[in-house]
């Protein structure tokens, strides 16, 4: 009787020991999570300053620009388009003005597809503040990244933003033909600068045919007989 009692004394006792060192196993194995005191500031929302965008005020087409496209892996073809088989994304690089739009603002560049309907919007946060780093967008699970548009002596502030091509639905809907891109500032419906159009083909242009003879015609002319 002792002998099963100091065998279940020994097996509570046992089971208790490995249960605290597992315990304080996992209590050192977790990370201890210090607050970031910059974290609120950081990803607080933007404070939007307005401007007046009605027609037939200065700053229409002269708050953004110009919007110029160009992709990171490389020129467009010999007829101007770019070739959705040797690219990965496009860039859109737009001008501002940084005159007529302190402080905090949201950059809006929708993007068109060949038959006029809405593809993308793509929001860029930007400032005239140097400190801000990233900041709440309604619409966007996280805070998105600030590009700063201070001006720098001798050249134009720009704001720029990624289309992304390979394995899209440009490529597998094969969206080809005229695109266009328009920016917009905040939640403004007037466009804040021009529109820029280009190309997004599947394959170069063919500029010559296949056959230098009558063949492509359909005539047998040229056929050398038997």
């Amino acid at each position: 009787m002792r002998r099963h009692l100091r065998a279940s004394v020994l097996a509570i006792f046992g089971s208790a020991l490995v249960a605290t060192m597992a315990s304080g196993q996992a209590t050192l194995d977790k990370p201890i999570l210090e607050p970031d005191p910059g974290a609120a500031t950081a990803a607080s929302p933007m404070t939007l300053q307005a401007v007046d965008l009605t027609p037939g005020n200065a700053v229409v087409g002269g708050a953004c620009l110009a919007t110029a496209v160009s992709s990171p892996q490389g020129e467009p073809s010999s007829s101007g388009a770019y070739l959705a088989t040797e690219i990965l994304d496009l860039e859109f690089a737009t001008t501002l003005s940084v005159g007529p739009i302190p402080g905090d603002h949201l950059l809006r560049l929708r993007v068109e597809t060949p038959s006029g309907h809405l593809y993308q919007q793509l929001d860029v946060p930007i400032s005239t503040d140097a400190a801000s780093l990233q900041r709440a967008v309604p619409g966007y699970p996280r805070a998105l990244p600030v590009q700063g548009i201070g001006h720098n002596e001798g050249t134009q502030p720009t704001a720029t933003a990624l289309l992304p091509v390979a394995g899209t639905a440009i490529v597998h809907s094969s969206l080809y033909g005229t695109w266009k891109v328009t920016p917009y500032l905040d939640d403004e419906t007037v466009a804040c600068g021009p529109s820029q159009t280009f190309r997004v083909e599947a394959l170069p242009a063919v500029d010559s045919p296949f056959f230098a003879d009558d063949f492509e015609s359909g005539t047998t002319n040229a056929w050398s007989q038997p």
